[in-house]
C-alpha cells in the first residue's frame, strides 16, 4: 500500500489470511513485541476488537533495563458508544516536526477506512 509513513500491523490470529484476502501487501509483525521492539519510522496498527490503534514510532530508545520509544498515537473506536452515540478519536504522545505530523495524518486518512473494513469483520 502506498502511504507517506510506512506501515505494518501487530499480528493476530486470522490476520494474515484476511490481508491476503483482501489483496493488502501490508507487512504484519508479532503482537507480542514490545513498544520499544517496534520498527522505526513505521505506523504499527493494532485493533483489541473493539479500538484500532496507530502508533507512529519515531525513534527507539534501548538501554541495559529495557527500553522506550518516541511515538505519536492515534485510537479510533470501531463502533459507536452505546450511552453517548459517538464514535471516539483519542490522540496521545509527539511528533518531532510539523512535517512528520501532517505525513502521519495524511497515512491515517488513507489507511482509516481500509482498516475498519478489515478490523470490523
Amino acid at each position: 500500500m502506498n502511504t507517506p509513513v510506512p506501515i505494518s500491523i501487530r499480528s493476530k490470529r486470522g490476520l494474515k489470511s484476511k490481508l491476503s484476502m483482501n489483496n493488502l501487501d501490508i507487512p504484519v509483525h508479532k503482537s507480542s513485541l514490545r513498544t520499544y521492539e517496534l520498527p522505526e519510522n513505521t505506523i504499527c496498527i493494532s485493533s483489541d476488537g473493539y479500538t484500532i490503534t496507530y502508533r507512529y514510532v519515531q525513534k527507539v530508545i534501548k538501554s541495559q533495563w529495557g527500553g522506550s520509544s518516541v511515538y505519536a498515537e492515534i485510537e479510533t473506536a470501531l463502533r459507536p458508544d452505546v450511552h453517548s452515540g459517538r464514535q471516539n478519536t483519542y490522540y496521545g504522545g509527539c511528533v518531532a516536526n510539523p512535517r512528520d505530523h501532517d505525513k502521519f495524518m495524511e497515512t491515517f486518512r488513507i489507511i482509516h477506512p481500509v482498516m475498519e473494513q478489515l478490523f470490523s469483520r
